[in-house]
């Protein structure tokens, strides 16, 4: 085993919610180290939105003119039926939020841009093919034995650790007992067409979502408007995991969703039929519980999944990523209370998100008759009362 290493915060975890939150820590002036057990990085999925109460954090480290070069800016959300070509409402988009705009992009490319920030921040360290072996607290932090590619074994010392590796967290079934994550019975079908590929009527800078009998149709422009991410939620028999282990994603044929396409209207069956490879992701959830014990601290799915009916997974690691480093910056040297103040400041916006993302998948996926009166329900509230309906949610600051 090498010596001892030491820094202020050790992050378990390169994706999103890890990388945003070394480099809020380094904007804090904290000496962070990142672990990823991959040796490679290449951030799982397609497209993500980014709302404006993510992206006014992200803006806030200097990245706004990355985000803009890859990103589309959506100008309308429309909200209508996967059976046929009705509009229930469509709202606009980026006519007031100047400061923080709505963007859809390749997560990849979200991944890439927060890397390149990282490896120019002189107080982070990226270490890549790391396995956590086993951590301990102590009066003082954190001690924590990780072997790499190698087989080499290395202890490092910390003030925090913070777990940033996602709903199977291994910091969470270490630190945390309690709720294991469940499958919902639902399934996402992912994927990206370029956009010479794309019908003529998908091709604008819209997000349309698309409402049916336990289903839901998501589609909105990325890499700057080259491609379309294309998200397809189904209702499932059982979740997709192999020999026991918990799979993320495996490969579709559109054949396995002819039942689906056989109620909707051409336009989407020939969208469907242009994807030659969907990624699709079993759906899991689990209750929001408690973020913090002494000097170990959870942010994104590792401590509040939420299902993609909000899009507001990664947004919500994003904002957890900005609230702990004010925390950690702010509580002195008292590090274990900086961390229970976080997660009592984040749990009751966190545990209103994962409600309203679980109500929307019920709303979205209702078959007639309660359809017709969610449908009323929608084109009453209107573009406006829409609006004002979330006005909580994309309106947050940090």
């Amino acid at each position: 085993m090498t010596k001892s290493e030491k820094c202020d915060v050790i992050v378990i975890g390169a994706g999103i919610a890890g990388l945003t939150a070394a480099l809020c820590l380094a904007k804090q002036g904290f000496h962070v180290t990142i672990f990823e057990k991959n040796k490679h990085l290449g951030e799982a999925g397609a497209g993500i939105q980014l709302t404006p109460n993510a992206s006014r954090v992200l803006i806030g480290l200097g990245l706004e003119s990355a985000l803009a070069r890859l990103a589309a800016k959506p100008e309308y959300v429309e909200i209508g039926l996967f059976s046929n070509s009705e509009t229930l409402v469509k709202m606009r988009l980026n006519a007031d939020t100047n400061d923080s705009p709505w963007f859809s992009l390749r997560r990849v490319d979200l991944q890439s841009i927060l890397l390149k920030a990282v490896s120019l921040e002189p107080d982070i360290s990226l270490k890549l093919g790391r396995s956590i072996e086993l951590f301990t607290q102590t009066d003082r932090g954190i001690v924590l034995k990780c072997r790499n590619s190698n087989d080499m074994l290395s202890e490092y010392q910390a003030s925090v650790l913070i777990g940033a590796d996602g709903i199977w967290s291994n910091v969470r079934s270490i630190i945390f007992n309690g709720d294991k994550p469940s499958f919902t019975g639902y399934e996402a079908w992912r994927a990206l067409l370029p956009i010479e590929n794309v019908p003529p009527a998908y091709i604008d800078s819209k997000i349309r979502l698309r409402l049916g009998s336990n289903c839901h149709l998501v589609t909105y422009p990325v890499s700057n408007g080259k491609e379309l991410n294309i998200v397809f939620v189904r209702k499932a028999h059982e979740s997709r995991d192999v020999a026991g282990q918990k799979s993320w994603s495996y490969f579709g044929s559109t054949l396995e969703l002819a039942n689906y396409l056989n109620q909707t209207e051409p336009v989407v069956s020939a969208l469907f039929a242009q994807v030659k490879k969907w990624q699709v992701w079993s759906l899991y959830d689990m209750p929001v519980a408690d973020m913090a014990s002494e000097h170990v601290a959870l942010i994104g799915d590792a401590a509040h999944p939420i299902l993609p009916f909000l899009a507001q997974g990664a947004a919500l690691a994003i904002e957890d990523a900005a609230i702990l480093a004010d925390c950690l910056k702010q509580c002195g040297q008292d590090y274990a209370l900086g961390l229970q103040h976080f997660s009592n400041l984040r749990l009751k916006r966190n545990k209103k998100v994962s409600r309203t993302a679980r109500r929307n998948g019920r709303i979205y996926h209702l078959g007639w008759p309660l359809s017709l009166v969610r449908d009323w329900l929608i084109k009453r509230l209107g573009a406006n009362g829409m609006a004002r309906q979330y006005k909580w949610l994309y309106g947050w600051k940090p």
